[in-house]
């Protein structure tokens, strides 16, 4: 019997997620779905509302917005490590999805989770309530205490509201 959809697009978004350098063009990532580049782009865009390029582009910026508030890699690390070939290109991006430089990002520590903002300094991060908001899980992962974890390093367990990449079910 042949895969779902929602498991090709699943197995898909752990690739990208697993591989924010590598090669995750648009061939690429019709080949880990097992299907033509055409047919797979046209599935992933109705199912998920968005294109394999956002969707990169998207995994990318928000492990890298990740990277900046809790670690200590330079900027220029941050940008190779998310998939950009030099940090001009990263900046911009990440300007365009964020609203702010990631150097000003990072001073700022500053987690955005759909519409709302937690700092890296917060109580909520570090032992707040724990019926509220995000906590600080295993290796750095961001835990939404109502479930769902918001970054990690396990493959998705689910596609979330508008398409959203949720990243496992605590």
């Amino acid at each position: 019997m042949a895969a779902s959809y929602e498991d090709r697009i699943l197995r898909v978004l752990a690739y990208i997620h697993d591989n924010p350098a590598g090669d995750l063009s648009l061939d690429r990532l019709a080949d880990v779905a097992a299907m033509s580049r055409f047919h797979w782009h046209r599935v992933f865009r109705a199912l998920t509302g968005e294109t394999c390029a956002q969707a990169v582009r998207r995994i990318r910026l928000h492990r890298a917005a990740v990277w900046l508030v809790m670690g200590e890699m330079p900027v220029a690390q941050v940008a190779a490590c998310a998939g950009y070939s030099n940090q001009d290109s990263f900046s911009r991006a990440f300007s365009d999805a964020y609203g702010s430089s990631p150097a000003a990002f990072r001073r700022d520590g500053q987690v955005r989770v759909g519409g709302g903002v937690v700092g890296a300094d917060s109580d909520v991060l570090h032992g707040g309530d724990p019926g509220v908001g995000l906590q600080e899980g295993a290796q750095g992962v961001l835990v939404f205490n109502a479930g769902l974890v918001v970054a990690d390093d396990d493959p998705p367990a689910r596609l979330g509201v508008g398409g959203a990449v949720t990243r496992g079910v605590v």
